[in-house]
């Protein structure tokens, strides 16, 4: 039931990934200073390094779900990052959008019901939270897309 250094780790560069998005997509459209915009890169950067970091170590220790699940998350930090740098103009850009997402979140589902299945309680639980987290973030990009392709 405890969890390895890699995981501490792991999560660590979750939550400063988790608090940049939290926070660039809840100020949509708010101009931050040139200090800020490079503590925010600053952030983003040693937060990417880590799970990047943890990823590689999961294949290393041969942790296959925990690796797949990185690389999944990893995707969905990717697209989740262009949707923030290069929101989507349209509703057939977000309809995309959506469905790779959807896929790659129902990857994600399927990963934490294989710990459930596993007696991993605990990992199922960290992955259930982390969904719910990102589903936060997503609904800020949603509504925002939603604003501006409605707004045209």
């Amino acid at each position: 039931m405890n969890g390895t250094l890699t995981e501490a780790i792991d999560t660590f560069g979750w939550v400063l990934l988790l608090a940049i998005f939290e926070f660039e997509t809840t100020s949509f459209g708010i101009q931050t200073d040139l200090f800020n915009k490079q503590l925010l890169t600053f952030i983003s950067l040693v937060g990417y390094s880590i799970i990047i970091y943890s990823a590689v170590n999961y294949g290393l220790e041969k942790e296959w779900l925990d690796l797949a699940n990185s690389i999944v998350w990893i995707l969905i930090v990717m697209i989740i990052t262009y949707d923030i740098y290069k929101p989507s103009t349209t509703e057939q850009g977000l309809k995309l959008r959506v469905t790779i997402k959807t896929i790659l979140y129902s990857l994600i589902f399927l990963f934490a019901l294989k710990w459930l299945i596993d007696g991993e309680l605990l990992d199922f639980y960290d992955a259930v939270m982390w969904i719910l987290a990102f589903f936060v973030i997503e609904l800020n990009i949603f509504k925002f897309e939603s604003f501006n392709i409605n707004k045209k």
